[in-house]
């Protein structure tokens, strides 16, 4: 009978001591087994240390979080990639597009509607300076700091539950997530600058591919070829950000409507059992055959006609 105070490589030891690899092997796999789940436990407990913060309470910062100096505003340094990426794209596709809505606006031109392409600028003006706005506050503001946005989100445990963010090493209310992009975290204090900033990418970027293509099948008889080429490339550098734009503002505005923040969403996705995995029916099998899928239940395999 197996002593239970007995580990697994003790086991191992002893069996090959005794010559019998069998018992050895099986040992081994035993020790491997356990320090596996030592790991696994270490980690758990890791984790579970720094979501269980409340009520302001802060944690100790160990091993590779005490090396780096908490962030506290977005301009602080290190400037992530994705962040200088975000400045580069998105001053480079407005400034872009400035310059030739400007350079058709100056000087009428046959055949290339004006007031059209004006009614889609002026909008754009507008979405740009929201945006900007709600840039420069979540830049210099920090997160743990009060501000007057939380006013307008309600009592509820999305919003008041706190948790440590890593990158701060500070307890946030309300925290969301970190974004790489802005190089921040976002909780209770800036998420609806944060949204307002999602929608008002979307609405810049809707509006700027909307005049690019105008340009490009209105005016396209009274342009050179030049323009015609260097507006078809704004166009498709306005539709990839408003792709990502359009992904962000419809991920939190999902997670809205279901009442969960991001990392919410990402521990339920986590805690989520993988699907039953189904082995294929045997070449030949015939309509109607029943083969057993991970679970060990029979599951029917229908052929293609």
């Amino acid at each position: 009978k197996p002593d239970p105070a007995v580990s697994a490589s003790d086991c191992s030891r002893r069996a090959l001591a005794r010559g019998d690899s069998a018992t050895a092997s099986r040992a081994a796999r035993a020790s491997t087994l356990e320090d596996q789940a030592q790991r696994r436990q270490a980690r758990q407990a890791e984790a579970a240390a720094l979501w269980s913060a409340r009520d302001g309470s802060s944690l100790p910062p160990t091993g590779r979080m005490s090396q780096a100096p908490p962030r506290v505003r977005g301009f602080d340094r290190p400037l992530s990639a994705n962040q200088l990426w975000s400045w580069v794209g998105n001053a480079a596709a407005t400034a872009a597009f400035y310059a030739i809505t400007a350079w058709l606006l100056i000087e009428d031109r046959p055949r290339c509607s004006e007031a059209t392409l004006a009614y889609l600028v002026a909008p754009h003006v507008v979405c740009v300076a929201v945006g900007l706005a709600c840039w420069l506050f979540l830049e210099t503001h920090a997160p743990t700091e009060p501000s007057c946005f939380a006013k307008m989100l309600p009592e509820t445990p999305r919003w008041t539950k706190t948790r440590y963010c890593r990158e701060h090493k500070a307890v946030i209310a309300g925290l969301d997530h970190f974004c790489t992009w802005l190089n921040v975290a976002i909780g209770r204090q800036n998420y609806p600058p944060f949204f307002t900033l999602a929608a008002a990418g979307c609405a810049q970027y809707a509006l700027h591919v909307a005049a690019t293509g105008f340009v490009l099948v209105a005016c396209r008889e009274a342009l050179p070829t030049w323009v015609l080429v260097v507006d078809a490339v704004v166009l498709i550098a306005g539709l990839a950000i408003l792709v990502a734009y359009a992904a962000l503002f419809g991920f939190h505005a999902y997670l809205a409507v279901l009442g969960i923040g991001t990392y919410d969403w990402i521990l339920d996705q986590r805690a989520d059992p993988a699907p039953a995995r189904t082995e294929m029916a045997p070449r030949g099998a015939t309509n109607g055959a029943r083969v057993a899928n991970g679970n060990g239940h029979a599951t029917d395999i229908v052929p293609a006609p």
